[in-house]
């Protein structure tokens, strides 16, 4: 009978993608493919598992229902997701040497900035990936698609505001508190950018613990890693760990460290 479809498609870890130079505000995908010749990448939008594209008014939605109503028993397409779509990809760099087993980025449209940065809210930011065989002529039909992945979040939008930090005191000792919102129950109202939603934060009635000397989003990141022309809530539906940061500041009046 010969060999079977493809397994399905596997996200990396997080030291590996960061081994390959690519950042969570790029929308680059790195897998672990079954190194099968004659296959490329497919991607398909999962729209339950985040928050874009947004939804679309009630007449778009109607057509839209319709024409994939139309197309419904293809193989390639889905009732709530539409077609399957073939990506771009490149072998990641610095990748491990496994047997079988090949390391690609997938390469997908990139977010627009300046006055075309409103339209970055129509790309999802959760996509399933396959392999599927170039040509359906040299291929058994039982070997044209290989296994769909899981849900994977393609970017991570920054946060927008900086953390809400309160001093919380009791009998023995005392503590600071920091808190940040993040979308991972709500959907965003509207697909503004990163950089448009803290341009109208009220910087000054969250002055209270929080250093001058920085910005909302990462100290440690250019603009051009910064993520501030992606969708607000971006990929935050998939969020399921968050890392907070501190840095050391010297108290002016006793010259020793405030924080440690």
């Amino acid at each position: 009978c010969g060999a079977g479809p493809p397994v399905a498609p596997v996200s990396v870890s997080i030291s590996l993608a960061a081994a390959a130079g690519l950042s969570c505000t790029g929308r680059e995908v790195c897998l672990q493919l079954e190194d099968t010749p004659g296959y490329v990448l497919q991607c398909m939008t999962e729209p339950a598992a985040g928050w874009y594209p947004m939804e679309k008014s009630e007449k778009a939605s109607t057509g839209a229902k319709k024409q994939v109503n139309d197309e419904r028993g293809r193989w390639w397409a889905t009732e709530n997701a539409g077609a399957w779509l073939t990506v771009p990809t490149r072998r990641m760099q610095n990748a491990p040497l496994k047997p079988g087993v090949t390391y690609v980025v997938a390469e997908l449209p990139p977010f627009e900035g300046g006055s075309s940065s409103s339209r970055n809210g129509e790309l999802p930011d959760v996509l399933c990936f396959r392999l599927c065989v170039a040509s359906r002529e040299d291929s058994h039909p039982g070997r044209w698609v290989g296994s769909a992945s899981k849900p994977i979040t393609t970017c991570i939008a920054p946060i927008v505001g900086p953390p809400l930090c309160r001093r919380v005191f009791t009998d023995d000792d005392w503590r600071v508190s920091v808190s940040f919102f993040v979308h991972a129950d709500s959907r965003p109202q509207a697909p503004i950018s990163v950089s448009e939603a803290q341009g109208s934060l009220p910087m000054e009635a969250l002055a209270d613990l929080s250093d001058p000397s920085s910005s909302p989003g990462p100290a440690d990141e250019d603009a051009e890693t910064h993520g501030g022309d992606i969708p607000v809530g971006f990929g935050h539906r998939g969020v399921q760990q968050a890392q907070a940061r501190i840095r050391i500041i010297d108290d002016s009046s006793s010259g020793e460290p405030a924080i440690s």
